[in-house]
């Protein structure tokens, strides 16, 4: 079978979804070599395929971060190209496929987070989401959620029968370990890092829920002086201001420590530094960043929201992301008490190992395998 991989939208900037799709190709890439793949990249996304036998890059002349252009080759010149490249079957990645197509279709669901909120969108991009999705969702060949959560939303908002999906879950590469001592170390020492910290990692979208967050860190501090400092890794997204005039509201600014981007192979390490990650996120797809710190032994406290419970299990420390003072007990909770962590880490070690990339290639491998059965109205 020759698969086509639709990456023209990948571009570091979009988060979560950047991951998830590095990891997918990753793991087609380490364990898929009876499949032929055509990868149609932009010089953002191509970095993403190595050089094999079974895999041709096709380098687009857009940026993915041109969402115009972008959209305007998904529904013209990429169809035509696939076709004349002679694959089978096109995996999209970004919740939506062409209006029109020559191949059947694999389409990645990540949330449906346009229709739960709304607000959170330009209006635009909400009715794009919305014209698009639906009918992405009720012509592919096999829609492809990254989650339990997001198949059931996908049956109840669009009735997609559980026969045309297939879940497939971030894929945990190798690299997400405990990092040595030493590694540990010289991350702390070059960062300037504490020996114990809270760790939030998130892009600063609003369902990210970062003002609670500092809200309930804020509590935090009067509930405990010697609260751990809270580290923060993600890109701001305009938010600047805003968390600017959080911190100087709150009197924060002291106790908040700011990372840069980091390279992949220092994320494991930041995790294995943390003393917990805390995660309040409103509203999820999946939630990598539990995956990742619970595969490096990483304490998690969490929203209880359904990905959690997914993902994490009895893992996470869990608490009501609307409510900060909810989040201030839960995050107390687990400082003061190094045996709670020590059962967080050990079960998340546990919980992450469902989560290796073996086991999502027999996924990836049943939903080919279930696309090749035939394809679904063009």
């Amino acid at each position: 079978m020759k698969i086509g991989l639709n990456l023209l939208h990948a571009h570091p900037g979009i988060g979560g979804g950047w991951n998830y799709i590095k990891n997918i190709v990753a793991v087609l890439q380490t364990h898929d070599d009876e499949n032929e793949y055509v990868a149609y990249c932009t010089a953002q996304s191509e970095c993403l395929v190595r050089e094999k036998s079974n895999f041709t890059k096709v380098v687009v002349g857009i940026r993915g971060t041109n969402r115009f252009a972008r959209i305007l080759y998904e529904n013209s010149l990429l169809p035509w190209r696939a076709w004349r490249d002679g694959v089978n079957v096109m995996y999209w990645f970004a919740n939506t496929r062409a209006l029109f197509s020559t191949t059947a279709n694999l389409v990645t669901v990540h949330d449906l987070a346009a229709f739960a909120m709304p607000k959170a969108y330009t209006p635009l991009r909400r009715l794009y989401a919305h014209f698009m999705l639906p009918r992405s969702v009720r012509t592919a060949t096999v829609v492809v959620p990254v989650s339990e959560k997001t198949a059931t939303d996908l049956a109840a908002a669009f009735r997609v029968p559980p026969e045309r999906m297939v879940v497939v879950r971030n894929p945990l590469g190798g690299n997400f370990r405990p990092a040595s001592a030493e590694a540990v170390r010289d991350f702390r020492r070059r960062y300037e890092l504490p020996d114990s910290i809270w760790l939030y990692v998130a892009h600063y979208y609003p369902h990210k829920n970062h003002a609670r967050l500092l809200e309930a860190y804020r509590r935090l501090r009067a509930l405990d002086g010697g609260a751990w400092p809270l580290v923060l890794r993600g890109n701001k997204n305009g938010a600047e201001l805003e968390i600017a005039r959080l911190l100087a509201r709150w009197r924060l600014a002291d106790a908040v420590i700011w990372l840069p981007p980091l390279a992949d192979e220092e994320m494991p390490v930041l995790y294995s530094a943390a003393s917990a990650l805390v995660f309040p996120s409103l509203f999820e797809g999946g939630g990598i960043p539990l995956m990742e710190a619970m595969a490096c032994g990483c304490p998690v406290v969490a929203s209880d929201i359904p990905t959690t419970r997914e993902f994490a299990d009895d893992a996470a420390l869990r608490f009501e992301p609307r409510d900060v003072e909810s989040i201030a007990r839960a995050m107390l909770a687990c400082q003061r008490d190094e045996r709670l962590r020590e059962r967080s880490r050990r079960r998340g070690l546990e919980v992450a190992e469902s989560l290796r990339s073996d086991r999502t290639y027999a996924q990836l491998h049943k939903a080919f395998a279930k696309s090749a059965l035939g394809r679904r109205a063009a």
